[in-house]
């Protein structure tokens, strides 16, 4: 799983910034639930984050919804 999302991710970034290296790192978690939980750090400049915002949002998919843990 964390590879597919790597390799997404990679991807949206190159889309968005070209050639550019965009660092980033991420590890995931299970809730108690069992939901899948992602945390992570990317290094873009301030001005840039509109940009990140769309990348990460193509890397990460169309959800049905989001439903808070109970």
């Amino acid at each position: 799983m964390k590879s597919y999302l790597q390799q997404r991710i990679t991807r949206a970034l190159k889309a968005r910034f070209g050639a550019r290296k965009i660092p980033f790192a991420f590890v995931l978690e299970l809730t108690k639930a069992g939901r899948l939980h992602l945390h992570g750090v990317i290094h873009v400049p301030e001005g840039e984050r509109s940009e990140l915002n769309s990348a990460l949002r193509c890397a990460g998919g169309k959800w049905d919804a989001w439903l808070p843990e109970k």
